[in-house]
């Protein structure tokens, strides 16, 4: 979708998309800077409150509010997991260590038909909550701009 609204022939790996907008080689360290600076110097045009509500053995409940809703806006929500690491056996990294930040382990998409709402995330077997996240940002469905953007930790 991004291809098209874009209007680019090509999605390519490694490539990077700021709020929607621009969109270029995702090792481009200079591009890439500038790009975020630009962006945070521009206000949102929405707000979104994330809070957990509860978890047990299986969930996590995640409560939010957007601040506004139009037909045009989606929410995107996902739970990250802070810091993996992976032991490459194959390929061009074979025998390396890598080390992940970020690496969002369950998304969803919600139609903001509402300005509240809860979502439920599969609670990780086995793992330390306080190692994950949860990121939201709210998009518009035209555009894929984003328009407002908020995160919080376990």
């Amino acid at each position: 979708k991004y291809a098209s609204v874009l209007k680019s022939d090509s999605v390519y790996t490694p490539q990077m998309i700021i709020n929607g907008v621009h969109a270029f080689v995702g090792s481009n360290e200079s591009l890439a800077r500038k790009y975020i600076e630009e962006s945070l110097k521009v206000s949102p045009q929405n707000k979104i409150v994330l809070n957990v509500g509860s978890y047990d053995e299986s969930q996590i409940e995640v409560l939010y509010h957007c601040q506004t809703m139009t037909d045009n806006t989606q929410l995107n929500i996902a739970l990250l997991e802070n810091k993996v690491e992976s032991q490459v056996s194959r390929g061009e990294n074979a025998g390396r260590q890598l080390k992940h930040v970020n690496v969002v382990r369950e998304f969803k998409t919600i139609s903001l038909k509402q300005n509240d709402g809860k979502i439920f995330f599969a609670k990780p077997n086995g793992k330390d909550l306080h190692q994950f996240s949860i990121v939201a940002y709210i998009q518009k469905i035209d555009n894929m701009e984003i328009v407002a953007a908020k995160g919080i930790g376990l």
